[in-house]
C-alpha cells in the first residue's frame, strides 16, 4: 500500500506528465527497497525533469508544460 502511495505522490506532482493520467513505471524500481527511498536525490530528479519538461516547451505546438512548477517558483 506504501509503494502504491508513493508511485501515486511521484508519478502525479514531482514527474507528472502533461495529463496527468499515468505514472511511468520507470519510477517503480526505485520503491522496491522502501528503506533507501530516503537515500536518492529527489530533488535533482525532479530539476532535471523539469528542465528537459522546459526545452520542450519551446516547440511551436506544445501548449502545456509538465513537471512540479512549485520548483521553478
Amino acid at each position: 500500500m506504501l509503494r502504491a502511495y508513493l508511485m501515486l505522490l511521484v508519478g502525479t506532482t514531482i514527474f507528472a506528465n502533461k495529463a496527468k493520467n499515468y505514472v511511468d513505471l520507470t519510477y517503480l524500481k526505485y520503491f522496491i527497497y522502501l528503506d533507501r527511498v530516503d537515500n536518492y536525490s529527489w530533488g535533482t530528479a525532479a530539476l532535471a525533469f523539469l528542465y528537459r519538461e522546459l526545452s520542450n516547451v519551446v516547440v511551436p505546438e506544445c501548449k502545456y508544460v509538465a513537471g512540479y512548477m512549485t520548483l521553478l517558483q
